[in-house]
């Protein structure tokens, strides 16, 4: 059956692997599971090493699937933290500091879809077309190319600025990468303070002006932070206050990472 065919297919499959450690149970083969398999499933469900997943129909599908499974291979062992902060609340100075601190590998969300952009590859191509209707860039697409420039660092440390964006990059990337990050860090900043920061820039974004910025300043509200409140839920976010010097803010951050046992292993 097709279950046996991906077990064949693929050595290193969710369901046996030895990183892994996890347990596939397809859907589509929900009504075949015997009374007996149950009892066998339901530990692996407890300890959080259970995955559920269809049934594969189509080779595409089997494409996909296994490269979710080398997304969460390749990170399953990386301390990942995801950075937010509003336009103006200084977070990719932070990043830049913090990712020489920790050694970490430094990723910007923003960044890798300007690069994409660059390629002008037929996909790029599409891309820019979506973005000129002023249509949203689909969460899989900042998903995939975040992941893919993730999977191939060395560093133990995974730094991302400026994500999630929104709640469906979140529910994206946990489901690409079998995972989610280890801590979330929140620069907070007013909206004033930022729109005051933003039209004081020498330097900028080209289209930075006083109506563009109050929009990405509420885009912001409107579509992140109900990412920082559900990681605030659950007791994975640091809230920074970013209406300092901005030394005085990484030495918020940095003695904050000193004393948490999550980083103890990497640093």
């Amino acid at each position: 059956n097709i279950f046996e065919m991906l077990l064949k297919a693929q050595a290193s499959s969710l369901c046996y692997s030895s990183r892994l450690k996890r347990i596939i149970s397809s859907s589509c083969l929900k009504n075949s599971v015997s009374a007996s398999s149950k009892p066998f499933l339901r530990p692996y469900r407890a300890i959080n090493k259970y995955i559920q997943t269809r049934a594969i129909s189509s080779t595409s599908e089997y494409i996909i699937n296994k490269t979710k499974i080398d997304h969460y291979e390749a990170l399953k062992d990386k301390t990942i933290i995801f950075v937010m902060g509003g336009p103006g609340s200084g977070k990719g100075t932070q990043c830049e500091m913090l990712s020489h601190e920790l050694n970490a590998a430094f990723f910007s969300a923003g960044d890798l879809i300007r690069d994409f952009l660059k390629t002008e590859s037929p996909q790029s191509l599409a891309l820019q077309s979506i973005i000129l209707e002023g249509r949203v860039i689909p969460s899989s697409v900042t998903v995939g190319l975040l992941c893919d420039s993730m999977r191939k660092t060395s560093k133990n440390v995974i730094l991302v600025d400026g994500f999630p964006r929104n709640l469906e990059n979140r529910k994206e990337f946990r489901a690409a990468a079998g995972r989610d990050c280890d801590l979330a860090v929140f620069f907070k900043c007013s909206e004033e303070e930022m729109r005051r920061r933003l039209l004081g820039r020498k330097v900028g974004r080209a289209d930075d002006n006083e109506t563009t910025i109050v929009k990405r300043v509420q885009g912001f509200s409107r579509d992140t932070l109900p990412v920082v409140e559900l990681y605030e839920s659950e007791a994975k976010l640091l809230t920074v206050s970013a209406e300092r010097p901005p030394l005085e803010v990484f030495s918020d951050v940095r003695q904050y990472i000193y004393s948490s046992p999550l980083f103890r292993k990497q640093l």
